[in-house]
């Protein structure tokens, strides 16, 4: 609580206008975030290096997508995680990937987070 309490200080006490303050942080577009975006990501907002960041590995012949920080289980229940894929980075939009398709069709990766 005392690493968000800078947050709540630049808005004058008021929780709702914190959480909308950028935390000078950039997603992977390079769009600014906020800190309501870090917590839904389970980052926290005052260290520039804590990001939500995939990592792809193939094990076993198998594509697997996985990402961290990996929270814990209590956390990460209040949380939907997507995974999407391209096989061409000009392909239009991002396609939702379930959790149990096999993987190795696309070439790209992104990991999307939401809460519950």
């Amino acid at each position: 609580m005392q690493k968000n309490k800078t947050f709540i200080n630049h808005a004058d006490g008021n929780i709702s206008s914190a959480l909308r303050l950028r935390s000078g942080k950039v997603d992977g577009a390079g769009r600014q975030m906020s800190v309501w975006e870090d917590y839904v990501a389970g980052t926290n907002p005052m260290e520039t290096n804590d990001m939500l960041r995939a990592v792809i590995a193939i094990e076993h012949g198998e594509v697997r997508v996985s990402w961290s920080p990996e929270l814990p289980p209590s956390e990460a229940a209040k949380r939907l995680y997507t995974i999407y894929g391209k096989t061409d980075l000009s392909d239009g939009e991002w396609v939702p990937i379930p959790a149990d398709a096999d993987k190795s069709a696309y070439r790209f990766f992104k990991v999307g987070v939401e809460l519950r």
